[in-house]
């Protein structure tokens, strides 16, 4: 938990032009806590951006994403090139997206 809320502050401290010191805190707060419906679909939204940050900057151990048991029909090349995409739609159906997200952290 704690490398994904440094990771949330890393990306709000290089993006601040799109949110403002209270987001950050409300963020980590409903992190934390685990508590806020709100923080989690932020996270693993398209619209947060946060997933594509943490793509292109490398926070990602895509070994790890790619050997996850999710199906049998895991469409490589969806994957190679569209690694966030993929990964947004792969959390948006789990049950528990901040814990898988978690598991994948470099």
């Amino acid at each position: 938990m704690e490398k994904l809320l440094n990771l949330l502050q890393e990306f709000y401290w290089e993006n601040r032009k799109f949110s403002n010191e209270n987001w950050l805190l409300t963020m980590t707060n409903w992190v934390e806590n685990l508590s806020g419906a709100y923080a989690q679909t932020y996270i693993i939204s398209l619209q947060g951006w946060f997933i594509k940050w943490l793509v292109d900057n490398d926070k990602i151990d895509l070994e790890k994403l790619r050997d996850l048991d999710i199906s049998d029909n895991f469409n490589y090349e969806y994957f190679n090139k569209n690694k966030s995409d993929f990964l947004i739609s792969l959390l948006s159906i789990s049950d528990n997206p901040i814990e898988l997200l978690i598991s994948i952290l470099k």
